[in-house]
């Protein structure tokens, strides 16, 4: 988070305004909170987990995305980034594997 705010920061004072820019985590809406929304505008990062997917875990754990999404909202105040779903998915899946 810090990287992406640091580079759109010196862009601006380096008067730098690109149509549009790849970072990382500019799906995370602090990233939007820290730099402000009028430059926000044009961000694009990749992301490997969204609360719309259509997925669901076969014994019922986590159950559907949307289901994490509010379990972790509910937990910790804050929407899960990417890499919370990423690490849940990975602890999930050693202990099914040390399961079998």
């Amino acid at each position: 988070l810090n990287d992406v705010t640091y580079l759109i920061g010196n862009a601006n004072v380096l008067n730098v305004n690109p149509f549009a820019l790849l970072v990382t985590h500019a799906s995370d809406q602090r990233i939007v909170q820290n730099v402000g929304i009028p430059n926000s505008h044009g961000l694009l990062s990749p992301t490997q987990w969204d609360k719309s997917l259509e997925v669901q875990d076969d014994d019922g754990f986590f159950g559907s995305a949307q289901d994490f999404f509010d379990l972790y909202q509910a937990r910790f105040g804050a929407p899960p980034a990417y890499q919370a779903a990423y690490s849940a998915a990975m602890g999930y899946s050693l202990q099914k594997a040390i399961e079998s």
